[in-house]
């Protein structure tokens, strides 16, 4: 049986103990005042709240009972109702957490602003907090969404300000920064007021204040630090693709989840959770931001990796699995290119045309005639859907003049397997694996390297069917071209850690976001999957194909992440080598320990010293770092053997504090309080190496180790 106040923010337990700090009262008495009013409300709000949990929880015991010991229709009541019930709950459960989030932590930002309309002869007092909240009896804001328009004057303004503008449907509306003040408030209580008047120091103690606080568990939320430039892009104009370029710790995934939670509250009536997408780069790092949008209001949000994606829209279970042969990576970036998408599509473009002349059945022109018209106009119809229609169109229209002449048209069985055939034939030729393999055919005179090595990885195998990674793109292109459009429309999509997937992957997702809702985030320089298909966003993406065109492009060069050494240490020892045009990043605020690095002569000081290190490890998340899963796993071997506190695998998708051993192709796009890289002679001066340890000792929150 659920107990609905398991899932109760735990603070509910404590709202008697909510209170100020005496020094706070005394330096700030206008906000202590203004804080305890409010949380007055809410507390009396959410007491309301929990009762109601109290009622629902009772009947559904009461359903339960039913749904135990009732049979037939009082069961199935029982059981419609229970269903209701769990809504009903759900709904409420939402409400009060939201509530209990605002009495742990209410707002942190406030506006004085005073409007130039000689109307408004007060200021506007504005505080701005993760969601709204207004008076009970007056229904005046008491706090206010930081997605509103006037909450983006906070982020556009780090201090005091004169004749600035938001905009709102109602208009635009100018006026004064009067007053800007910063909140750290924990459980309630406000712990600090950072007074911003001018330039950035208060601004800058702020957020050096957050940073430092930072540690290695799940990804959270980041309003109340969101940076000017972060700004700009999480309120971009829809309709049009964005393409962000970050270096590692700028923040693109957590801008990527806010931008999210903006355009569903700024465009609720276009966009919804459900119907949109996240692209993840593995199951781990869908683990690790999956407290985020929650935390910001937001649910049944699907997310996923591509290859998960890609393998369920073609239906790829069970027997379906890569190939074993060796990867030739000159193929493999040779299918993932503008070249082989512009192939694929014009190929596609003719073979649809072609269906005519394969249906071997005289009513063939007449059927395909049909389908033009239908599919030219028919954009909710699937190319499946619009030859049916065709057919049954053609066999009756046959009929009807025959009736009118007073003749059949013959055996009405003989009829209905003419059409069954003609249709099975159509859908056997608009097989994507089909499809696919009619493709390579047709390329094979300019291409023939490419269809020996396909043919040789891919199709049945004994009792499977192989194909090699970068056949699922193409074969997925070819799947969505015959599907009912709507089916797979997404309301927008956004992928993370693009880098390592090719042009044509992003040109598919790309394909399946409404009206181009799709977003990028990426960084060249982490590019760690061979053969390195994207070098440059404009030339390899943007440049493309129109699903790109007029792309809003954004670089990110500040790391929010990682303390000013590690970076030093990064920029002199690794991105000094990264070719022309790459960015190196630029570190913000925060200091810490130097990086260390040591040499050991052999295994078994390796690992003496790794376990000392383990086994005093307080600081929260530690990841040790390899090249490759198969070092990972015999190193997490080794030391779940020889250390006192668990070692965690990398083959786990779930993302937990602790000590981890993982590859660098696990550890990308997560952060952990302290790194430990095992060089362990596996990296050499090699462009994917340097790549490889900077993607590496860029996931060190607060220090990090280099053991060769």
């Amino acid at each position: 049986m659920l107990n609905f106040m398991d899932y109760l923010n735990p603070i509910y337990k404590d709202l008697d103990d909510i209170h100020q700090r005496p020094q706070t009262r005394e330096s700030f008495p206008e906000e202590t005042n203004y804080i305890e009013d409010l949380l007055a409300q809410v507390k009396l709000e959410v007491q309301k709240e929990i009762q109601e949990i109290d009622r629902l929880q009772q009947q559904a015991e009461e359903f339960v009972y039913f749904m135990e010991n009732e049979t037939g229709d009082d069961r199935a009541d029982a059981v419609q109702k229970y269903n209701k019930l769990l809504s009903k709950a759900q709904f409420v459960l939402d409400k009060v957490n939201q509530n209990l989030s605002i009495v742990e932590s209410a707002y942190f930002g406030k506006l004085e602003f005073q409007r130039t309309n000689p109307a408004a002869k007060k200021p506007m007092n504005v505080y701005i907090g993760k969601f709204a909240y207004f008076d009970q009896t007056t229904l005046s804001p008491l706090i206010t969404d930081w997605r509103a328009p006037i909450a983006n004057l906070y982020y556009e303004h780090s201090g005091l300000a004169q004749d600035v503008t938001y905009t709102t449907p109602m208009g635009e509306h100018t006026g004064d920064i009067q007053q800007r003040r910063q909140f750290e408030i924990t459980r309630g209580a406000i712990d600090e007021v950072y007074e911003t008047t001018t330039g950035n120091a208060a601004a800058d103690a702020f957020l050096l204040s957050t940073l430092e606080k930072r540690d290695g568990s799940k990804l959270k939320d980041i309003v109340s630090t969101i940076q000017a430039q972060q700004n700009s892009i999480i309120r971009a104009e829809i309709d049009k693709p964005i393409i962000i370029q970050g270096v590692a710790g700028s923040g693109k995934t957590t801008i990527l989840l806010h931008r999210l939670a903006y355009i569903f509250y700024a465009y609720k009536e276009n966009f919804r959770a459900s119907a949109s997408l996240v692209i993840a780069p593995n199951k781990m790092f869908v683990d690790y931001i999956s407290d985020v949008l929650p935390s910001l209001g937001i649910t049944h949000l699907p997310q996923t990796t591509y290859l998960e994606w890609a393998k369920s829209l073609l239906g790829f279970k069970g027997n379906y699995v890569f190939s074993t042969e060796p990867v030739n990576l000159d193929i493999k970036q040779f299918k993932g290119s503008a070249e082989f998408i512009n192939l694929a599509k014009d190929f596609y473009s003719g073979y649809i045309d072609g269906l005519a002349r394969q249906i071997n059945d005289r009513q063939a022109p007449e059927i395909f005639a049909r389908f033009n018209q239908l599919y030219s106009k028919e954009n909710n119809l699937s190319i499946i859907e619009c030859f049916e229609l065709a057919v049954e169109y053609v066999f009756a229209q046959i009929q009807f003049k025959r009736n009118n002449a007073g003749s059949y048209m013959g055996d009405v069985e003989e009829k209905k397997n003419r059409q069954r055939k003609i249709l099975n034939e159509i859908k056997r030729r608009l097989n994507p694996i089909q499809i696919y393999k009619e493709f390579l055919k047709e390329i094979k005179s300019n291409h023939p390297q490419v269809y020996k090595y396909t043919m040789d990885t891919f199709g049945k195998k004994g009792k499977n069917f192989t194909y090699t990674i970068e056949d699922l793109t193409p074969l997925a292109y070819f799947k969505l071209m015959t599907l009912n459009r709507e089916d797979y429309i997404r309301d927008l999509v956004v992928v993370d850690e693009a880098q390592d997937h090719s042009p044509f992957t992003l040109y598919v997702l790309g394909l399946i976001s409404k009206n181009r809702n799709i977003t990028i985030a990426g960084d060249i320089a982490q590019s760690i999957i061979p053969p390195f298909q994207i070098m440059n966003w404009k030339e390899d993406v943007i440049a493309t194909d129109n699903i790109f065109k007029d792309t809003q492009y954004f670089e990110l060069n500040r790391c929010y992440r990682t303390t000013i050494e590690i970076i030093d240490y990064v920029s002199t020892n690794l991105a000094s080598k990264f070719p022309k045009g790459y960015v190196v990043p630029e570190a913000v605020l925060r200091h810490g320990a130097q990086v260390e690095e040591t040499a050991t002569s052999d295994r078994d000081e390796l690992l003496k010293r790794l376990t000392e290190l383990v086994n005093q490890n307080e600081f929260g998340s530690l990841a040790v770092v390899t090249r490759d899963s198969s070092s990972a796993e015999k190193l997490q071997d080794e030391l779940s053997k020889l250390a006192d506190k668990e070692i965690l695998s990398h083959k786990t998708n779930d993302f937990k504090r602790g000590v981890i051993v993982l590859p660098v192709s696990k550890s990308k796009g997560l952060e952990f309080d302290n790194v430990i890289v095992i060089k362990d002679g596996m990296f050499g001066d090699d462009l994917e190496s340097i790549r490889l340890l900077y993607v590496a000792c860029t996931r060190a929150l607060h220090t990090l180790k280099i053991f060769d």
